[in-house]
């Protein structure tokens, strides 16, 4: 997510990959529950979640590391 921040500068598509990132959290979770190889855990999915926040704030607080284009 920090990564992502770094890169577009508007914060519509900030929040569009946050929001695209949480999802992939969640929607990998359901699919390794789904698998019968590995199991579903709902922790993951809160420390998925817990990543993308820090990152984004992260990018919030942090000067930016990339020049503007």
């Amino acid at each position: 997510m920090f990564w992502f921040c770094q890169i577009y500068a508007s914060q519509e598509m900030r929040l569009f990959h946050g929001i695209a990132f949480l999802a992939m959290g969640v929607g990998l979770e359901v699919l390794q529950g789904l698998s019968g190889l590995r199991q579903y855990d709902a922790m993951d999915m809160l420390a998925n979640a817990v990543g993308v926040a820090a990152g984004w704030l992260a990018a919030r607080l942090l000067p930016r590391l990339l020049p503007l284009p």
